[in-house]
């Protein structure tokens, strides 16, 4: 099963690079690649993706930011972080924003699939667990009917 990668990546050639390494995979789809941060938001609601690659040389916007938007906007899509240097302020960070994973520049295919791979089956085990949830109250379908006292102690 094939994992769908957006790619939203403002430096050209590493967006070059990374769909690249994607394109060599059997696990990963790139649906879409994205220079600029106001298309991302669009494509998340026009598409069906399991993970995100983001980099913060998408916009001004720091990509933390973005990140904290991406996941209380669409909680059921995985993200990872490309960074040159993953310190461990920044994997931290990352991990409070709910980034999956941070893969480390320069790309290497194993680290980019792996990574894509986890956040993949997360987003994936998310969507089903809702989507039980969401059958369950459907066959439940009934009345929820609340009676409060205005006194205290009632």
């Amino acid at each position: 099963m094939s994992q769908r990668l957006l790619i939203a990546i403002g430096d050209a050639d590493l967006a070059g690079a990374a769909a690249a390494l994607a394109s060599e995979s059997d696990e990963l789809e790139v649906v879409e690649r994205l220079a600029e941060l106001e298309e991302l938001a669009r494509a998340l609601r026009r598409l069906d993706v399991d993970v995100v690659a983001l980099h913060d040389a998408l916009g001004t916007v720091p990509v933390m930011e973005i990140a904290r938007e991406i996941a209380a906007t669409f909680p059921e899509v995985g993200m990872v972080l490309l960074a040159a240097d993953p310190s461990p302020d920044l994997m931290r960070a990352a991990m409070q924003t709910g980034i999956r994973d941070v893969v480390t520049l320069p790309l290497s295919l194993e680290q980019l699939e792996s990574s894509a791979r986890a956040a993949a089956q997360w987003s994936r085990a998310l969507r089903e667990r809702v989507s039980g949830e969401e059958t369950a109250v459907g066959a439940l379908a009934g009345n929820l009917i609340a009676v409060a006292g205005a006194k205290g102690g009632v």
